[in-house]
């Protein structure tokens, strides 16, 4: 998998929204390192910019964007220094590309 090396400017706080958190809860420990790896790439500025995808969604109005990584699905808000995970998923091995 790729890591983006640390991004050298200040982190972002990533929370997570109550329903995110009680899907990320319900997977097995392997599945939840999955999405902890995704999280590290939502961290990386650069990253996370170049590859983020609008779903043209708004959330409180903020623009919610999407990034997919090993198979698994995320959706977010972020502004200036928050990240907030809204949804996230597991992309089903039918589906895998």
């Amino acid at each position: 998998m790729f890591r983006p090396k640390p991004d050298p400017k200040p982190q972002y706080n990533v929370t997570h929204a109550p329903v995110a958190n009680e899907e990320i809860n319900s997977y097995s420990l392997e599945n939840r390192l999955k999405v902890s790896d995704v999280v590290i790439c939502l961290e990386h500025n650069r990253y996370r910019e170049e590859t983020k995808s609008n779903l043209n969604l708004k959330i409180n109005g903020d623009d919610v964007w999407a990034i997919t990584i090993n198979h698994t699905w995320m959706a977010f808000t972020s502004d200036s220094k928050n990240i907030c995970v809204e949804w996230v998923t597991l992309i089903s091995k039918f589906r895998r590309r």
